[in-house]
């Protein structure tokens, strides 16, 4: 199943500071892209050079969608700040699949979505757009106005 990221950049990102992907990595063996991986992060950060590697400088307002296992990176950035918001998109069966987050997590995150979907519709005074999500079970009713508890899910506290 594939799965992607969407970047959206806020500053600036240019040669000294941008991503750098390998197009056309996302389709390698395992096996060739674990040795570039660990070739690129040899001395400690990611190196940039050599064949395949290429820069993708992005303006305030780009937004740059990749699949998440073409290799990518970047190096220290060696200039000013670089913000981008990442928002990544995996099924939720992936996820638990995967081992990196647990069915808990999945219910969490749905539940906190419904919550902005519901809060944003009441807001503009529409009715709300159905979201019924059944994996790792289905969604249920949240009652009119239900907050989480929190708005931050370390990754930490949900592994597989």
């Amino acid at each position: 199943m594939p799965i992607f990221n969407v970047d959206f950049y806020l500053d600036v990102a240019d040669q000294s500071n941008c991503v750098w992907g390998m197009p056309g990595s996302n389709q390698w063996s395992v096996a060739d892209a674990d040795a570039e991986i660990a070739r690129r992060n040899r001395d400690g950060g990611f190196d940039s050079s050599g064949s395949g590697a290429v820069p993708i400088p992005m303006q305030p307002g780009d937004v740059l969608l990749h699949d998440i296992t073409a290799l990518h990176g970047s190096p220290s950035a060696q200039s000013r700040l670089r913000r981008v918001l990442y928002y990544e998109f995996r099924p939720a069966d992936v996820l638990i699949g995967s081992k990196s987050h647990n069915a808990a997590y999945c219910r969490a995150k749905q539940r906190m979505l419904a919550s902005v979907i519901a809060e944003r519709a009441a807001a503009l005074g529409e009715p709300a757009t159905p979201y019924a999500p059944t994996v790792p079970e289905p969604l249920p009713q949240l009652p009119t106005g239900w907050q989480p508890a929190t708005w931050l899910y370390p990754h930490e506290d949900f592994r597989g």
